[in-house]
């Protein structure tokens, strides 16, 4: 992907109390975090000890198809009748038939609050539905820590007792947060590899975008559609590619003054990069080695023009750097 940006802000909006915009190059379909997670301490507090008292208990359709039509496994339709027992009719109805019809992606991170609304259910009913389908191994489910800035997913965990930093950095943002339940922390569920396999169970296969999608960014992010996603994606990066485990690239770009940022999402890692002063004529160079002890790096100081930047994956599995512009 190779483009120049243009300038504009995607604000992205946390409880009432906080509203924080990310300069970006490009625009995410305007508003991004939408209502349902900014209400997610209050509904899902009414449940957490039940939550607690749950342990995480352990046909494939293709892609994003709009139809998977698939059958339910006689062992499915034994945990549904098992489910239809301690939950509301019309919740249990509503995942059955999201398990048997929706695209893969649906099925990742479901958010249970942004479930009911589109449904038109009883939040509570809701809610208590997907805890019990997770009790019986229907659902993952994941806690999740989230940038306020940008919406990424900085850390996930099976309770929240995983929950163990007093602070987290988003490396994208540099963004320091506390995980406070009622500001940065979401509660979703992933379907079980033993009910249906999706794409997202194994992270390593999905496309970049997909990956943002999917992956990086929380339920909470309001994403358009493919197409305008893709080309905002292609509007707002220099570069982006795969890198094998072990591979090592070498790009050549041309750098625009302003700010830059060199990003995996899939190590967290990033190079913070202000270009500015005098045109440079000569090629500078610069090296992004993605490891798992990497240190936190500061702003280096570059000058627009032709940059020669070695990216190398010293982890044993595939990442997916990119090159931002943000102003």
């Amino acid at each position: 992907m190779r483009a120049a940006g243009r300038s504009a802000k995607a604000e992205v909006r946390g409880p009432s109390r906080t509203r924080v915009a990310l300069a970006l190059n490009g625009r995410i379909g305007g508003q991004l975090l939408h209502e349902p997670w900014r209400s997610a301490k209050r509904c899902f507090l009414a449940h957490l000890s039940l939550a607690f008292r749950f342990s995480q208990a352990h046909g494939n359709c293709h892609g994003d198809q709009p139809d998977c039509d698939m059958k339910l496994s006689s062992e499915t339709e034994n945990l549904f009748t098992v489910l239809r027992q301690s939950a509301k009719p019309k919740p249990v109805s509503a995942i059955e038939k999201l398990i048997e019809d929706a695209p893969d992606r649906d099925l990742c991170r479901i958010n249970a609050l942004a479930f009911a609304a589109k449904h038109k259910l009883n939040e509570e009913d809701v809610i208590a539905a997907f805890l019990h389908g997770a009790r019986l191994g229907i659902f993952d489910m994941s806690w999740n820590i989230l940038c306020p800035a940008c919406g990424g997913v900085l850390d996930s965990g099976a309770t929240l007792k995983t929950v163990k930093q007093a602070e987290y950095t988003c490396v994208l943002c540099a963004e320091n947060c506390e995980p406070t339940l009622d500001e940065i922390v979401e509660v979703t569920f992933t379907i079980s590899p033993r009910v249906r396999k999706i794409a997202a169970h194994d992270p390593g296969t999905l496309p970049f975008i997909e990956y943002y999608r999917q992956i990086f960014w929380s339920s909470g992010v309001d994403l358009p559609d493919d197409e305008a996603l893709a080309k905002w994606i292609k509007e707002t990066t220099l570069d982006s590619l795969e890198l094998s485990a072990g591979e090592k690239a070498v790009l050549s770009l041309q750098l625009p003054e302003g700010y830059v940022i060199v990003f995996d999402p899939v190590l967290h890692m990033s190079q913070h990069i202000e270009v500015n002063g005098e045109p440079a004529r000569e090629s500078q160079s610069l090296s992004f080695v993605m490891t798992r002890d990497h240190a936190p790096s500061g702003t280096v100081q570059m000058r627009p023009g032709p940059l020669r930047i070695t990216l190398e994956n010293r982890l044993n599995v595939r990442t997916l750097p990119a090159i931002w512009i943000v102003s």
